[in-house]
């Protein structure tokens, strides 16, 4: 199949959506014809260009479903008669209103990841399908043992106290000043939340979470695996938010790949019941289902040394590679529903 992958791919890979876009370029290029087209420059008369010289039978727009983003793909399939259209909602941006207007501008299949979103659509007659992100179970591994502490020492982060992570953004709509409480609650352990900049931060939420003494670090660390690597559990405490306009703001996408990544290296995870993950994964092996007040007392289980972790077997069926055939086996089945609507 010959398929164009809509995404951001001119910039660090520090989101959920630009690793997504980067790993199905990589998975799907294995056996297809992939073209990768950056987001950023769909004004470009050269996006349009090359859309339309390479005839897809695919498109597919990754970063996420807005109205915007509904628009723009349906001028894509105007551009290219015949492809099938397909939209990631990992993360949706839908006011009410806004979601009012989707049946005009109707993608083939919108690939969603909570019960919420499945029913926000399917309301509106849009075909939806679940489809859940990946992790790249290469390159996030267990460390080997004495290594974690090697790692504590380079990065100078809680030597002498077991470590509590966070990977994501510094926002209040990550949810994380509840770390700062756990910090309050557990002064001897240490907690880290580390968070790009490419997408802003919160100065309040971070000089709030210093205050109470937890470690933040901003910015993009290429050699992030190395953070989970020197950790003793990891912490998710995102939970659903929307705004006055029904608009979701709960900022992470509804897999949260940071989840993914740290089951990957096969740390304890303790996280709220958020988007996908109560359908991913059941409790148990080192994987706990918590509310925020109830995090202090989670974590004395997570880093019980009488627990047998097994969170790396949990996540290992959802690989970059696997979501691969997945989505593969999806795109065929929409191309065959497309092309007998055609006929």
């Amino acid at each position: 199949m010959r398929i164009c992958l809509i995404g951001e791919y001119g910039i660090s890979p520090d989101e959920s959506h630009k690793v997504t876009a980067w790993q199905l370029a990589r998975s799907l290029g294995q056996a297809h014809t992939v073209l990768p087209l950056d987001l950023g420059r769909w004004q470009r008369r050269s996006f349009w260009t090359r859309l339309r010289t390479f005839r897809p039978e695919i498109i597919h727009y990754v970063p996420g479903a807005s109205l915007n983003s509904f628009l723009l793909v349906k001028l894509m399939s105007v551009c290219c008669p015949g492809a099938s259209t397909v939209i990631s909602a990992a993360r949706p941006s839908l006011s009410a209103f806004s979601i009012r207007f989707l049946p005009l501008l109707k993608a083939g299949l919108v690939l969603t990841q909570s019960p919420d979103t499945e029913k926000r659509l399917q309301a509106r007659g849009l075909k939806t399908r679940f489809m859940p992100g990946g992790v790249d179970v290469n390159r996030f591994v267990p460390v080997a043992p004495g290594e974690k502490d090697l790692l504590k020492d380079k990065y100078g982060i809680g030597k002498g106290k077991p470590v509590l992570l966070h990977v994501g953004s510094i926002k209040p709509g990550r949810g994380v000043l509840a770390l700062a409480e756990v910090q309050r609650a557990r002064p001897d352990i240490q907690v880290v939340v580390a968070g790009p900049v490419s997408v802003g931060y919160d100065q309040e939420t971070k000089l709030r979470l210093e205050a109470a003494g937890c470690q933040v670090l901003l910015g993009y660390i290429e050699r992030i695996e190395e953070i989970y690597g020197l950790a003793d559990c990891f912490i998710y405490p995102v939970v659903a938010l929307k705004d006055s306009s029904g608009r979701d703001i709960a900022d992470s996408a509804e897999t949260a790949l940071s989840v993914l990544e740290a089951m990957a290296c096969n740390l304890p995870v303790i996280a709220t019941r958020f988007g996908a993950l109560p359908r991913l994964f059941a409790e148990g092996d080192g994987f706990f289902f918590a509310e925020p007040k109830e995090f202090p007392q989670y974590i004395e289980k997570a880093l019980g040394n009488n627990r047998e972790i097994k969170t790396r077997e949990k996540v290992t069926r959802y690989s970059w590679d696997n979501i691969g055939r997945q989505l593969e086996a999806i795109y065929r089945e929409l191309r065959g529903s497309d092309e007998n609507k055609q006929g």
